[in-house]
């Protein structure tokens, strides 16, 4: 699991500044915070994705090279036996 910084004092003092509660200060910062473990991507987690997608891309490219191949040809032999 990877770990985001988050200054959770400093996020609580400038709620109560705003005007927020002590209590609802805490409970604010602690949902974002809980969210921001959760669901946040990391600069790791998108390096993980894009060499995922970057051979995905690959095998993409590659079948779509072979079928190209297959429609010349085939229209080559069409006009070859059309008289």
């Amino acid at each position: 699991m990877t770990v985001i910084a988050f200054d959770t004092h400093r996020a609580v003092k400038a709620l109560e500044e705003a005007g927020f509660e002590d209590a609802q200060a805490e409970a604010i910062v602690a949902t974002v915070g809980a969210a921001m473990g959760e669901n946040v991507a990391t600069k790791a987690d998108l390096q993980a994705l894009e060499l995922t997608m970057a051979g995905k891309f690959e095998a993409l490219y590659k079948h779509l090279r072979v079928m190209a191949v297959g429609v010349v040809g085939a229209t080559v032999a069409l006009v070859k036996l059309i008289p």
